[in-house]
């Protein structure tokens, strides 16, 4: 069961290695919730990229998974809100 009252899920059906080539899916930034997601790697993300902190956090191919809503719940919990 699906319920996206938002309208923004989309389901996708297929061979993995076709959906994981899709190039939405391929350019995705890593895991957050990941375990090799560490702050270290975090820290590195940031070295070669630009532009306002809300903006980057909300880069899918930044970060995966980071929409408006988490941005903003992680710039509050890190104190720079905009």
């Amino acid at each position: 069961m699906l319920s996206d009252l938002r309208k923004f899920a989309e389901v996708l059906c297929g061979a993995k290695q076709a959906i994981l080539d899709l190039p939405e899916i391929r350019n995705l930034g890593p895991e957050p919730l990941a375990p090799e997601f560490t702050f270290l790697n975090f820290e590195r993300l940031f070295t070669r990229k630009g532009g306002t902190l809300k903006r980057v956090l909300m880069d899918p191919t930044f970060i995966a998974g980071i929409d408006n809503l988490y941005s903003d719940e992680v710039l509050y919990v890190a104190d720079c809100t905009p």
